[in-house]
């Protein structure tokens, strides 16, 4: 087993699924280099090739869980010193405008015909790069950013249907 040539082929799949898991992009690079380094050290105790993506996005998952937690922990101690003068009902509506904008996101998505959609899941929610989703699609570059022009321009309006007031 060519334990480099497994890691080849399957770290572009690994990386989108940890920039969805992780948050941002920087964590999830972070993350993808420690596990494909733990794969690498540990790649005697995989017995099956096939199984190689799935184990990986497993180490990977803990990875950035570990990684997050430890954000977490070294934000929360300069904060714990701050002194608290924060509106409570303030986090509460934050909270709540969120889940509404989420919500309406998602909609917009749901919205989309065929061909934008799957565009658009492509390159913006899981982070494939402009090229390698023309490829998957069987379709020209200049197709897909028509596509994505397209579909972005569509979220945009149904967003602005629902946020903005007219003046």
């Amino acid at each position: 087993m060519r334990v480099e040539q497994l890691i080849d082929d399957h770290k572009d799949s690994v990386y989108r699924q940890l920039v969805r898991t992780c948050g941002n992009y920087e964590d999830a690079e972070d993350a993808l280099v420690e596990s494909l380094m733990q794969a690498y050290l540990s790649a005697g105790q995989l017995q099956n090739p096939d199984a190689f993506r799935g184990w990986v996005g497993t180490i990977a998952r803990r990875v950035c869980q570990h990684i997050q937690t430890r954000d977490d922990l070294r934000n929360t101690i300069p904060m714990a010193e701050m002194e608290t003068t924060a509106d409570p009902q303030l986090d509460v509506d934050h909270e709540v405008a969120m889940r509404e904008l989420k919500r309406h996101v998602k909609a917009a998505i749901a919205g989309l015909e065929s061909p934008y959609a799957e565009t658009y899941q492509l390159v913006e929610i899981e982070g494939m790069n402009l090229q390698e989703a023309a490829d998957k699609e069987g379709i020209t570059l200049a197709a897909l950013k028509s596509r994505l022009h397209r579909a972005r321009q569509s979220v945009r309006e149904y967003l602005d249907a629902h946020f903005v007031t007219p003046e």
